[in-house]
């Protein structure tokens, strides 16, 4: 059930992260829509990582245990770093602000996004659980 309230989840946190993007860029210059443009775009890169890592789990050993379980770990690690890497990077790319404002404003919007995701996360796992047959 969770992972069937996952997409769920992310179709709900789409707009917030978007809007969290607007609080952190000027008004005049940017709209809304382009935040949501720039937020539908990170989301399709996000959800194409989730894809590889699950075809890549599919294609291990796991005869190998030991093995594998390093090779997981190893591969959730280098799509953490790869995931970071091109936030920031769409951030700078997207928004064209000198490198060290642009990071700022990219380690403070992922910083609040997390954490509201988080809570998203955990309401939705709460409703998960309360309509559990």
């Amino acid at each position: 059930n969770l992972s069937h309230n996952f997409p769920k989840a992310l179709f709900v946190y789409l707009p917030l992260f978007a809007f969290v993007i607007w609080l952190f860029h000027g008004k005049k210059s940017w709209l809304y829509f382009d935040h949501a443009i720039f937020t539908l775009h990170y989301f399709s890169f996000l959800l194409l990582l989730f894809t590889m890592l699950g075809i890549l789990r599919s294609c291990l050993p796991w005869h190998l245990i030991g093995a594998s379980e390093f090779i997981n770990v190893a591969c959730i690690l280098i799509l953490i770093f790869w995931n970071l890497y091109y936030f920031f990077r769409a951030h700078h790319k997207m928004y064209g602000e000198h490198g060290a404002v642009s990071w700022l404003k990219s380690l403070f919007i992922f910083i609040i996004n997390t954490v509201i995701f988080l809570f998203v996360l955990t309401g939705f796992f709460m409703l998960t659980i309360f309509n559990l047959h």
